[in-house]
């Protein structure tokens, strides 16, 4: 293993275990920052593939001075913040729990929106004519697609899709109501299977884990399970409307690829992005 992927791996490893002290936050952005760019930084310097070229020192400096300046706008914010209260992410859970949530509006905003949102889906359908999902070439279909103003609503699902998922976390009662959300989201989940896009799915992970992480709401192993596994499924389905099997064969074997690459090509991410 080449020393700077060795020395990545070792530092996502010792910065993601602190991330589990007490009182530490694991979702802070700069610690997110660094244990992506140093799981993406110890990937490439692997180079799985042989159309990987071997970084100059330009490349590296390019390469590196987004990242630093990004952590280095963290730090100077940390700085000038020094003399106000720090809040610890428990003192954070406590005061989102304190704060509640006006069930009444809630509901009704997701209802509201849920209808506009649909109403669009259905004018952008008619004036299109067709849905990428049910085309020849959804791979084609679902870049053309879209009138603008219109998409804009259409692409806004997760609005819905998170608002559903807060009103499970912190309403614990109204379960007809319940019922009637469940039904908005899956109709809502099924606009990225219709238009053939993944994107939404990762922003939607990422913000549902966010608002679990600091709404200090416990949730069972099997429904991370649960979830994950449809989550993938909707992922996988997706690539295979979008990409051939035999262009993806092709890809693969004339790069010489690596399954961990394939995973991530699979998952969202180009492969040159990492090789």
């Amino acid at each position: 293993m080449p020393a700077i992927s060795f020395i990545c791996f070792l530092l996502f490893i010792i910065i993601f275990i602190f991330g589990f002290k007490k009182n530490s936050d694991l979702l802070s952005p700069g610690r997110v920052f660094s244990l992506l760019w140093l799981l993406v930084i110890g990937l490439v310097e692997l180079k799985l593939s042989r159309l990987q070229p071997q970084w100059n020192y330009f490349d590296w400096f390019i390469a590196l001075l987004g990242l630093l300046t990004f952590l280095l706008g963290i730090y100077v914010s940390y700085i000038i913040n020094l003399d106000k209260p720090f809040l610890h992410v428990s003192r954070i859970r406590t005061k989102i729990r304190a704060v509640g949530v006006n069930e009444k509006k809630l509901f009704r905003f997701i209802v509201v929106y849920f209808f506009i949102y649909l109403f669009c889906f259905i004018v952008e359908w008619q004036i299109e004519g067709y849905l990428p999902l049910f085309t020849s070439r959804p791979d084609r279909a679902r870049i053309l697609y879209g009138i603008f103003g219109l998409h804009l609503v259409v692409s806004s699902a997760n609005v819905i899709l998170f608002l559903v998922i807060e009103y499970f976390i912190f309403i614990k009662v109204n379960f007809k109501k319940k019922w009637f959300l469940i039904l908005f989201f899956i109709v809502a989940m099924g606009n990225y299977i219709l238009i053939v896009q993944r994107y939404g799915l990762f922003i939607l992970i990422m913000m549902a884990l966010c608002l679990i992480y600091y709404s200090g709401r416990k949730v069972k192993l099997r429904t991370f399970v649960i979830f994950g596994v449809i989550i993938i499924a909707l992922i996988v389905g997706i690539q295979s409307l979008r990409t051939t099997e035999l262009i993806t064969a092709y890809i693969i074997i004339d790069s010489k690829i690596c399954t961990i690459c394939y995973t991530l090509y699979v998952f969202g991410y180009e492969y040159r992005k990492f090789c």
